[in-house]
């Protein structure tokens, strides 16, 4: 099997303090444009910027060239959903900043202010090709796992690009059992919790208190339940869709992305009609769950085919 050369964007993420001018000369260039890949190609980087790529680039003067023969050069992978940076090594008995437990902050908590860009796993990380990444806590004891981040594997203190990127969301047969041990109370849960923070602060100030949310929640939440930012919603069955899709017409202004959609597949015409992505786990081809009992190898092949917006990523609480 071909090496995959991760150089491209490692070389972009660390030659911001050397400022020097590289030279990827002669791999297999994925441009991910209208070139398409270069079978013989050459990636020009200077002060940590892509200049230029094209074939037989000469080589300016003072750069340093890596040899690429052989080997693909692509843009740095992104990995949609993570934790990389909230935990150090799994069983070390390091801190884990990826599980928030108790009930005193759900939507509130913010992974972009836990994120460490010193730990283990982030040169292993960017070694493996991977530049960026999507991560979020999971608030254990609430519906809301708080507020993602999209972060750059530099390991340099400016890492996290974009905070509060995205809320998560538990619904779903893990939803059900967080609140009310039932989707029944689950859904209900949901909907009082969007009113909550679309009253905020105007309630909390009248002393009223939310029906479900605490003030710190309700302010977390506020900004994407008035249509300001985007949920990501783990669910699995067709019929969990169903009811997302159901709340989304209810309010348009919100903007959802399903995590996991097992049995999307079922629901790939009204997905598309409804303008929701799936983020999908390859691997999960099997009803090991109830509410994956549809679940099936093409199943990101059949929501592309109607049009849905796909990506691949670990499943929640998939370790990576």
């Amino acid at each position: 099997m071909k090496s995959l050369l991760a150089f491209l964007f490692a070389c972009i993420l660390t030659a911001p303090a050397s400022a020097e001018t590289v030279l990827i000369r002669g791999g297999r260039v994925v441009t991910e444009g209208a070139a398409g890949t270069l079978d013989h190609g050459d990636v020009l980087i200077v002060d940590g910027r892509i200049a230029a790529v094209a074939a037989n680039i000469a080589a300016p003067s003072g750069a340093r060239i890596i040899d690429a023969t052989g080997k693909w050069v692509t843009p740095g992978a992104f990995a949609a959903m993570s934790e990389v940076g909230l935990a150090e090594i799994g069983g070390s008995g390091a801190p884990n900043d990826a599980n928030v437990t108790g009930s005193l902050v759900g939507a509130a908590a913010d992974a972009g202010r836990a994120f460490n860009p010193m730990v283990t796993a982030i040169p292993i990380t960017r070694i493996e090709g991977v530049t960026r990444a999507a991560i979020a806590s999971d608030a254990t004891a609430s519906m809301f796992g708080g507020r993602g981040a999209l972060v750059s594997m530099s390991g340099l203190p400016d890492s996290v690009f974009r905070r509060r990127a995205f809320m998560v969301v538990e619904l779903g047969e893990t939803g059900g059992q967080r609140v009310g041990g039932s989707r029944a109370a689950s859904w209900p849960a949901f909907e009082a919790a969007l009113r909550d923070a679309r009253e905020y602060p105007e309630r909390y100030r009248r002393g009223q208190g939310g029906a479900v949310l605490n003030e710190i929640d309700a302010a977390a939440l506020a900004p994407f339940a008035r249509g300001q930012g985007t949920f990501l919603v783990h669910i699995e069955s067709a019929t969990d869709i169903r009811e997302l899709l159901r709340v989304k017409r209810a309010n348009p202004q919100l903007h959802f992305i399903i995590h996991g959609g097992a049995e999307a597949w079922l629901v790939a015409d009204e997905l598309h009609r409804a303008d929701v992505p799936v983020l999908i786990d390859p691997l999960v081809d099997l009803p090991d769950h109830f509410e994956r009992r549809g679940a099936r190898l093409d199943n990101a092949a059949l929501l592309q085919r109607a049009g849905v917006r796909v990506a691949i990523a670990p499943g929640p609480g998939a370790v990576d």
